[in-house]
């Protein structure tokens, strides 16, 4: 489980981009969503260790910064495009490395990853050569390295093309069944075909997290995803644990 109490966090003395964020996120899929500037990328960066605010992040009572937290979270941004002169097979051990899997055991979890996520003909090809689904699919063998318990995934699908999407959602419900992942989106599919909770922020504050099936419902069956979004914007931490 992630844990975050009290969170705040400002990129400038006196402001607040993330404002008390208390959420507790248990395995399944939640989809983060939130107008431009609602602090999504912001809340992103401190889950994943890369900004610092006050309060606390913890997977599992593990608090973030630590070396073990890093072990328990994958991350797959939104721009995926490290080392391009390197094969498909030396990225995945590379990242493998860095996520404490034994030197004996790297090459059989290079393999699987590559075979869950359908990369393994492309192993040994340059990843600037690869696609842009492809490359997509490659991150998500990224994330599958190690123990990770928490999985981020920053808009999966931006640069899929609708034809694939179909299919990338099922090799992400695949690959990470059982995970904690959390998906920041804004497509429409992207929520529809994996949300089984919402957090949304609204200038940095929680104004919902609910399941998804609560979500739709909480304004009537006849209520758009849009007017949906527009009703929790204007809510104040309506926040459902």
């Amino acid at each position: 489980m992630l844990n975050i109490e009290n969170l705040n966090f400002g990129y400038k003395k006196n402001e607040s981009t993330l404002k008390n964020i208390n959420l507790n996120v248990d395995s399944g899929f939640t989809l983060l969503v939130g107008e431009n500037g609602s602090g999504k990328s912001t809340l992103i960066n401190c889950i994943t260790g890369q900004l610092s605010g006050s309060g606390s992040i913890k997977i599992n009572e593990i608090p973030c910064g630590s070396e073990d937290y890093a072990k328990l979270i994958s991350y797959l941004p939104q721009v995926f495009d490290v080392y391009p002169m390197l094969k498909v097979r030396e990225i995945l051990e590379f990242v493998a490395g860095l996520k404490g899997v034994p030197k004996e055991e790297v090459k059989n979890e290079v393999a699987l990853a590559a075979q869950r996520t359908n990369t393994d003909a492309f192993l040994e090809n340059k990843f600037k050569k690869c696609s842009e689904g492809m490359k997509r699919r490659v991150g998500i063998a990224a994330a599958l390295m190690g123990k990770s318990e928490v999985i981020i995934l920053d808009e999966p699908t931006a640069g899929v093309d609708p034809g694939e999407r179909r299919q990338f959602y099922r090799t992400i419900k695949e690959c990470f069944e059982g995970k904690t992942v959390i998906i920041s989106t804004h497509i429409l599919d992207d929520i529809e075909s994996l949300a089984d909770s919402i957090i949304m922020l609204s200038r940095g504050r929680v104004t919902c997290h609910l399941p998804y099936g609560e979500f739709l419902s909480s304004l009537g069956r006849e209520a758009t995803l849009e007017e949906l979004w527009m009703h929790y914007r204007e809510a104040e931490d309506v926040t459902v644990e």
